[in-house]
């Protein structure tokens, strides 16, 4: 299965919307690098909508903590919403429901900013 990955901007926030497993190979592969050309473009706010993704193996976990990095490293800012149950039960166990600011709706993620 692959990962389709939509960007748009709504304001002045970049949205990357995400439908697919984010899992080793050529789907985390295409995930890192639409996240690092956004910070590459000047992305200072970055909203991942995860509402699509149903999986997320280590390496993923480990593109969304390369992200934060990279993100804070810039002064960017790094929140998540519509994050999948499922998707939500790895980020907890990680921990990293304590590292991103999470959101129900788009909506929400983008008043947060």
């Amino acid at each position: 299965m692959s990962l389709e990955i939509e960007t748009r901007t709504e304001g002045d926030v970049a949205v990357i919307a995400c439908a697919g497993p984010i899992q080793i190979g050529e789907t985390a592969n295409r995930f890192r690098d639409v996240l690092r050309e956004t910070l590459r473009g000047g992305a200072m706010k970055i909203l991942l909508d995860l509402h699509g993704v149903k999986y997320v193996d280590s390496t993923g976990i480990g593109e969304l903590v390369g992200l934060f990095t990279n993100a804070s490293e810039v002064g960017a800012g790094v929140r998540l919403c519509n994050v999948p149950q499922k998707v939500r039960d790895v980020l907890e166990v990680t921990r990293l429901i304590t590292v991103f600011e999470v959101y129900g709706t788009l909506e929400d993620g983008l008043r947060g900013f």
